[in-house]
């Protein structure tokens, strides 16, 4: 009978030894969990950042786009009256008395 009381002992023991186990395990998963969490609240707050910034490169990258497209029509102009005022030029020294 005595064996059979310290059978149950180290039986008793062996749950709350599994019980505590158990105990650590499910408080580790809820550390890891809140952990998970909070990495993938960065992930969306890193996406959300990426997001903002390529809106924002975009936006330069209009604008760049429109001042290079004025620059040019404004180059070609520039070419155009300095071919116009050779032209003038050459018209004027046709009218000039010597």
């Amino acid at each position: 009978m005595h064996k059979a009381g310290e059978a149950f002992e180290r039986i008793n023991q062996s749950i709350v030894d599994v019980s505590s186990q158990i105990q650590e395990v499910s408080a580790i998963s809820e550390e890891m969990s809140a952990s998970s969490q909070q990495v993938s609240a960065t992930v969306e707050d890193l996406a959300k950042m990426a997001e903002e910034t390529s809106g924002q490169f975009q936006g330069v990258k209009t604008r760049t786009d429109h001042q290079l497209a004025s620059i040019q029509e404004i180059s070609s102009s520039a070419v155009e009256l300095h071919q116009l005022s050779q032209e003038l030029k050459h018209e004027v020294e046709k009218f000039k008395v010597s």
